[in-house]
């Protein structure tokens, strides 16, 4: 394709590039009123309105995801989070800090309160890094 010469000789590539190019081509869209039909341009989305979808898009993935978080922290039992607090401190793998949000999972399993949303991210990297010290679930 890049071999392919244009009218004037040149390659399409080369040709593209050019001022003339681009002047022959508003010359055609100016000629023709539009190669772009008036339903087609009417689909286009202005920028910000882009930007606002993948914004809300993002958001929106956010939470699916903390929701999916919540779903397998409250589907560990209360014992397995009690066993996971015992193997973490006895191991040295967690801080009294660490105990104290795994607490708070116990607590909650226990029918006393709930995680709050700043706090499931931590238990969740507690979790997940006793997995990888070696706990199983």
């Amino acid at each position: 394709m890049l071999n392919q010469t244009s009218k004037n000789g040149m390659t399409v590539l080369s040709y593209s590039k050019t001022i003339r190019c681009w002047n022959d081509l508003q010359a055609i869209l100016v000629s023709t009123n539009s190669l772009l039909s008036e339903s087609f341009i009417d689909t286009l989305l202005d920028k910000s309105e882009v930007q606002t979808q993948i914004k809300d898009s993002k958001k929106e993935q956010a939470l699916e995801l903390e929701i999916e978080m919540q779903k397998k922290l409250f589907g560990i039992s209360k014992l397995k989070y009690e066993e996971m607090k015992k193997f973490g401190l006895d191991n040295e793998i967690i801080s009294q800090n660490d105990a104290s949000f795994i607490d708070v999972m116990i607590k909650s399993l226990s029918g006393r309160g709930a995680p709050s949303e700043k706090q499931i991210p931590h238990i969740a990297k507690i979790v997940i890094k006793l997995i990888d010290e070696g706990f199983e679930l």
